[in-house]
């Protein structure tokens, strides 16, 4: 879809059969441990950019700053490595998932943070909406 940014959907995949095989009872140690973490920033803020694009600005050429990506990483970083750690005792304080939302975002801003390929827009027939491709250049 050109909609999305690229890899959005496979992330995606990639997280839901994960959780499937988590609920099956398969964990994989590393994978179980951090492909969440790694999974999390692409996926959140590739729907936010989606959603910036065809909705807030409807305009398919806006992108993210590194600091839109280098915020999220930050507050995801201290909510669920110090403030969750600190509030329950089931959640555990794990440097290394710092790392893995890192390499996230890092991934997110070389190859998903990018123009859209199509955008949304309503049509004269509210609330029906239409997806127009653009041209490639």
């Amino acid at each position: 879809m050109g909609v999305f940014p690229p890899f959005w959907f496979w992330c995606s995949a990639i997280f839901i059969l994960n959780q499937f095989l988590e609920a099956g009872g398969v964990f994989i140690p590393y994978i179980h441990s951090y492909l969440d973490d790694i999974l999390a920033i692409p996926i959140v803020l590739g729907f936010t950019l989606a959603f910036q694009q065809q909705f807030t600005y409807r305009n398919p050429k806006y992108t993210f700053s590194i600091w839109h990506s280098l915020i999220f990483l930050l507050g995801l970083s201290w909510y669920f490595e110090w403030y969750l750690p600190s509030v329950y005792n089931h959640h555990y304080r794990d440097p290394w998932d710092i790392v893995a939302y890192a390499a996230g975002a890092v991934f997110f801003q070389r190859k998903m943070n990018v123009a859209a390929r199509a955008i949304v827009y309503k049509t004269k027939t509210f609330p029906y909406l239409q997806i127009s491709r653009l041209p490639v250049s």
